[in-house]
């Protein structure tokens, strides 16, 4: 039996998240967890009265094409070992996508702990992070442009708070996928768990254009945010980290997949890794068409999209699409087939896209091309086709730095 989780239940469920993801907690610090967990959303899977299973939704906004959509971020999913493989954890899934289809949440985000998983279920891949090792010395210290960067107290005051969130979501809204944060979520995810030392980064007019947090320990400069709202202020912010040289031997922070450090410094001599991150997921296709930023190109184009999802049976079956001049777009639903699957019988006509969910959400939230899609075999659609939808979704890089 599946149910929602209620403040008597919260003992129960916070066992299952310190056994599952190997939490020592003090007694002061699961008081402060079972308090947050009263405003979560939690789905239980029960066996008898006994919690088996359980998955969070967490009611968040991102950034897609610049404008903040309501998201589903599935989090702290969990099984006891002996109700494994039992497929609990598909029905929650199942359930959940329900769930957030009613709360008005178009897309969902998670963390998986295994991407073929998730995929089943119809997460696609969303991003692709960077990661960087560079010896500190080869930072340049002199930033070659005007402003400053200051220290900020350890304990930050309501004001500074705000100017460090603008500069954020200033910077949030270049991407797909991050969050909108707000004022609890900075509180309980990111001042608690990554400030460690707060630089902010002020332009020639005083103006906040960037920051960093970070903390030196061993030799190791660990950034665990570096934020900044155009590239004079990412200088500074790197020039002000090479002022460490006495303290640290190497820095190290992630990064969006297409960012071009490399051009700033003198010497490649830095490691770098790139990995796949975080799964983005269609809730509700038709209502995410009928918002998405599409580009407009000063023509109106019309698409067919022939859509297979198992496990969101309003997502399956065809939708006629119209983007507009201007970008604005039309959707209109067609009867869903008896199976729940889309016709796959006109995929080579000008205009039609076919294609499961997994792959159309990697596609709407910009991890890769329709035309390279279609090149993999991936979706079915016209060279022309493929080309026209590329043209008019926006071309942001997913990213998010914040971890759930």
């Amino acid at each position: 039996m599946i149910r929602t989780l209620m403040e008597s239940d919260l003992e129960d469920c916070l066992a299952l998240t310190e056994f599952s993801f190997r939490l020592k907690l003090s007694e002061k610090e699961r008081a402060l967890r079972l308090e947050q967990m009263k405003g979560d959303f939690t789905l239980g899977y029960y066996s008898g009265s006994t919690l088996a299973a359980k998955l969070t939704i967490l009611p968040l906004q991102l950034y897609l094409g610049g404008r903040r959509l309501a998201m589903g971020g599935v989090a702290s999913v969990a099984t006891w070992p002996e109700f494994r493989r039992k497929g609990m954890v598909g029905e929650l899934l199942s359930r959940s996508l329900g769930e957030m289809r009613e709360q008005g949440q178009t897309v969902s985000v998670l963390n998986p702990f295994s991407f073929f998983f998730y995929r089943k279920f119809g997460w696609g891949y969303m991003s692709r992070i960077k990661r960087y090792w560079i010896p500190i010395g080869l930072l340049k210290r002199d930033s070659g442009t005007s402003g400053h960067v200051a220290v900020a107290p350890m304990q930050l005051d309501e004001d500074t708070l705000q100017i460090v969130a603008q500069a954020y979501e200033a910077y949030a809204a270049r991407y797909n996928g991050m969050l909108s944060r707000d004022a609890d979520w900075w509180q309980q995810n990111v001042t608690r768990k990554k400030l460690g030392r707060l630089a902010i980064d002020y332009d020639a007019n005083g103006q906040i254009a960037g920051y960093v947090m970070y903390a030196v320990k061993d030799g190791l400069l660990d950034v665990r945010e570096l934020v900044y709202v155009d590239e004079p202020s990412r200088r500074r912010l790197l020039g002000f980290l090479a002022q460490h040289d006495s303290m640290a031997e190497n820095v190290t922070f992630e990064a969006p997949a297409d960012d071009t450090l490399l051009e700033l410094l003198d010497e490649p001599s830095l490691r770098t890794e790139l990995n796949a991150c975080y799964m983005f997921r269609i809730v509700d296709l038709e209502r995410l068409l009928a918002m998405y930023p599409f580009v407009g190109d000063g023509e109106e184009h019309r698409f067919r999209l022939e859509v297979t999802d198992r496990y969101a049976p309003w997502n399956a079956g065809s939708f006629d699409l119209t983007v507009h001049a201007d970008g604005r777009a039309e959707v209109v639903r067609e009867a869903t087939s008896e199976s729940g699957d889309a016709s796959t019988d006109a995929g080579g006509e000008a205009g039609t896209l076919v294609g499961a969910i997994d792959r159309l959400s990697s596609l709407f939230v910009g991890f890769s091309s329709c035309s390279y899609y279609r090149q993999l075999g991936l979706l079915t659609a016209s060279e022309e086709t493929a080309a026209t939808l590329d043209r008019l979704l926006p071309k942001k890089t997913p990213y998010l730095l914040d971890m759930f």
